[in-house]
């Protein structure tokens, strides 16, 4: 299954900008009855059937699939976020629940809107920042040894060694770029502090666990 964003149709100066999202009507068979807004989330066509198990084989429906399944037998709105990755990955929240007047809840509406990702908290982000940190320590390492012995003060290098040398540095590179893009959303908090200056930081830190002002 093929997932894209698709943009709305133009609004007037200052109105909201809406998320691709969709609504399903699913009978008590898991046949789709009706589907509204499914070209907003997706290229494919809407599934016919939410049938867990059954000839599914996109993600997309097989989470709606099984939250219509949940919602129907315990009979109660049920809800669920998830994450669907094709070309790239998308965050989805999605709400089922048994209709009223739906003979004891056989049909199901399924609710469904792209969302952001899942922010982390202060703790996760400091334990990411660390990560970065160590992961980072023995790649200086690495590339400090490989200028070394590119340097010849070690000895004479031979062309293949070189070369050899060469793509472990590049290799290097790649890994500390990967490293700080991934911690880069992680980092604002300590720039801003960078920012501030060393007093400042010093006096959040305390305020924070606790301490007061010196």
């Amino acid at each position: 299954m093929a997932l894209r964003a698709v943009k709305n149709a133009p609004m007037a100066s200052g109105a909201p900008v809406g998320r691709a999202a969709a609504f399903l009507i699913v009978d008590a068979k898991g046949v789709v009855a009706s589907c509204e807004g499914w070209e907003t989330l997706a290229i494919d066509a809407a599934p016919e059937t939410l049938v867990p198990g059954g000839t599914l084989d996109s993600p997309l429906p097989r989470e709606l699939a099984a939250l219509a399944v949940k919602a129907r037998a315990n009979n109660r709105p049920e809800a669920s976020t998830f994450e669907v990755t094709t070309d790239k990955a998308r965050f989805y929240a999605a709400v089922a629940a048994p209709l009223p007047g739906s003979g004891g809840g056989s049909r199901v509406g399924v609710s469904v809107a792209e969302t952001d990702a899942p922010a982390a908290s202060d703790a996760e982000g400091r334990i990411i920042r660390q990560l970065g940190h160590d992961l980072r320590t023995p790649l200086t390492s690495i590339s400090g040894g490989v200028e070394l012995m590119q340097s010849g003060r070690l000895g004479g290098v031979q062309p293949q060694q070189e070369r050899i040398l060469g793509l472990m540095q590049k290799g290097v590179e790649a890994m500390v770029r990967q490293i700080d893009e991934a911690t880069a959303p992680y980092r604002k908090h300590k720039d801003l502090l960078a920012a501030l200056g060393e007093d400042a930081a010093e006096f959040l830190k305390d305020s924070g666990s606790g301490g007061g002002t010196r």
